[in-house]
């Protein structure tokens, strides 16, 4: 499974969600898998980096694209969909479900779509204060609906490696491959 490598924020409390892994994104039987995720966690590494050093106005389009992507998933691996929003990854959950489109992971960006009715508007808001805000006074029928949405948008990232390396292709993105960044 790739992660997030190079983010070393602390998590803050988020309730009921636990900050294990528990989720593998690696598709059964592939031999590559591991290329892969090296690969993607190397990739996300330099992007976080220059996100954090330079901002996202430092990133070209397609690779923001990649940058949305894995940050998803690493919040979803990190504590589910509840998780994202907490984080201020969730600060661009309407780039993330385009970007989601964008490598045609249409199934993944319905379901991150349909985890922004519990903010009971079109898109959760952009800032993190307020989504966690409103994230604490749902109720437990919508934190049950958020953890189904969660298994279910975990479920919809099955190919999400394929998908990311054929956008990465096709906008011909170069990642080092340094070793020393982990």
């Amino acid at each position: 499974m790739f992660l997030g490598a190079g983010c070393t924020e602390t998590a803050p409390d988020v309730p009921n969600r636990t900050t294990e892994t528990t989720t593998s994104l690696e598709p059964a039987g592939q031999e590559d898998s591991i290329d892969d995720n090296d690969f993607l966690n190397q990739a996300f590494a330099q992007l976080y980096d220059r996100v954090s050093e330079l901002g996202f106005e430092s990133l070209s389009q397609p690779e923001l694209t990649v940058y949305l992507v894995l940050s998803l998933n690493e919040e979803l691996q990190q504590g589910g969909i509840e998780y994202y929003f907490y984080r201020p990854a969730g600060n661009h959950a309407d780039e993330t479900a385009f970007a989601l489109e964008k490598i045609g992971a249409q199934d993944a960006a319905d379901r991150l779509r349909d985890s922004f009715a519990v903010f009971k508007t079109d898109s959760p808001p952009t800032v993190t204060e307020e989504r966690q805000s409103l994230l604490d006074t749902i109720d437990e029928s919508e934190s049950q609906k958020l953890q189904e949405l969660s298994t279910s948008l975990i479920d919809s990232l099955k190919e999400l490696e394929s998908l990311l390396s054929q956008h990465i292709e096709q906008n011909n993105l170069q990642f080092d491959s340094d070793e020393s960044n982990p």
